[in-house]
C-alpha cells in the first residue's frame, strides 16, 4: 500500500515539473495572425519585422527602413498631386471664323436592334433545303442571334441543351447576311441639305458588332454647308414590327452612331415606346 502511494506521488510531481517546464506563449491572437501572414508574403522588408529568428536590433533597423520608404512614397505622391492640381489646361482656337464648309459632316450609322428580317425565313428554308424537323431548331438559333446585343450573350442560354449538329452544314454568316435589313426596308424620306435624295444611294451597308447596319458619309466625307436645324441629314426610320422575329421579346428600336473623327464616336439608342407599329 505504501509503495503504491509513493509511486503515485512521484508521478504527480513529474507531471507538475513537466508542466512548469513548458514555455509560456505571451503572443496575442492578432500577433499570431500577423506572424502567419508575414511568413508567407512577398512584401520586401515587411516579413523581416516578424521573422521568428530575427534579432531585435535588426528588427528595429528594418522598421526604420520601412518607415523611411513609406515617408518618401507619401511625399512624392503629394508632390505629384500638387503639380497636377496646379497644371492648367489651355485651349487655343486658331481661327474662330473658320468656314463651316471646311468641316466634314460626321459619319452616321443606323442599326436595327432586331438584326433580321423574319419575312425572308421561308425563302431561306427553301434555298438551303431545310426540312420541317430542322425548322424549329433553326428558328431558335436565329431568334437568339436576332436579340443579341453587347453584354447580353445570355440570349443563347436556351441552346445549351440543344443538339446543333443537324445544322452544321449551314453557313449562318451567309444566312444572317441574306436576312439582314435592306436599305429600302429601313430608311425612307431622306433629305440632304433640305433636298430629297435616294436613301440607298447615300447609305452603304456596313457590318458592325451591332449587326448589318447602314452608314452615311463614311467614304465621301461630305462637307457641311449650313448649320441650322433641318439643313443637315434628315431620315425617317421604318420599324416594320410585323417582320420581326416573333420569339424575340427584347426592346425594339434603333441604334444611331455619330462619328465625328477617328477618336470620337457618339451612340444613341432609339427605343420603341408604343407597342403599335
Amino acid at each position: 500500500m505504501q509503495s503504491n502511494q509513493l509511486r503515485k506521488v512521484v508521478r504527480n510531481r513529474g507531471e507538475i515539473l513537466a508542466w512548469q517546464a513548458q514555455p509560456i506563449n505571451h503572443d496575442t491572437d492578432w500577433m499570431q495572425f500577423i506572424r502567419r501572414y508575414t511568413v508567407g508574403n512577398h512584401i520586401h522588408g515587411f516579413y523581416q519585422l516578424f521573422w521568428p529568428t530575427m534579432r531585435n536590433r535588426m528588427r528595429l533597423l528594418w522598421a526604420l527602413a520601412l518607415l523611411s520608404a513609406f515617408a518618401v512614397l507619401f511625399y512624392v505622391s503629394y508632390l505629384l498631386g500638387a503639380r497636377y492640381g496646379r497644371r492648367l489646361i489651355h485651349t487655343i482656337v486658331d481661327d474662330s471664323h473658320w468656314p463651316i464648309h471646311n468641316i466634314a459632316f460626321p459619319v452616321i450609322t443606323v442599326c436595327n436592334k432586331n438584326r433580321l428580317n423574319w419575312s425572308r425565313l421561308s425563302e431561306i428554308m427553301q434555298r438551303y433545303n431545310i426540312n420541317n424537323n430542322q425548322q424549329p431548331l433553326l428558328e431558335k438559333v436565329l431568334t437568339a442571334y436576332d436579340a443579341l446585343s453587347f453584354g447580353r450573350f445570355d440570349v443563347f442560354d436556351p441552346l445549351k441543351d440543344e443538339d446543333l449538329n443537324p445544322l452544321n452544314h449551314l453557313n449562318f454568316t451567309q444566312i444572317a447576311t441574306e436576312m439582314a435589313w435592306r436599305c429600302d426596308e429601313l430608311l425612307t424620306g431622306c433629305k440632304w441639305q433640305t433636298v430629297p435624295v435616294d436613301c440607298c444611294e447615300f447609305f452603304r451597308p456596313r457590318r458592325l458588332p451591332l449587326g448589318s447596319c447602314l452608314a452615311f458619309n463614311e467614304v465621301e466625307k461630305r462637307a457641311s454647308v449650313e448649320m441650322s436645324r433641318g439643313t443637315g441629314l434628315t431620315i425617317r426610320l421604318q420599324l416594320n414590327g410585323a417582320k420581326h422575329a416573333p420569339g424575340n421579346r427584347e426592346t425594339k428600336g434603333f441604334v444611331v452612331c455619330q462619328k465625328e473623327s477617328v477618336s470620337r464616336e457618339l451612340t444613341y439608342s432609339i427605343q420603341l415606346i408604343s407597342s403599335a407599329f
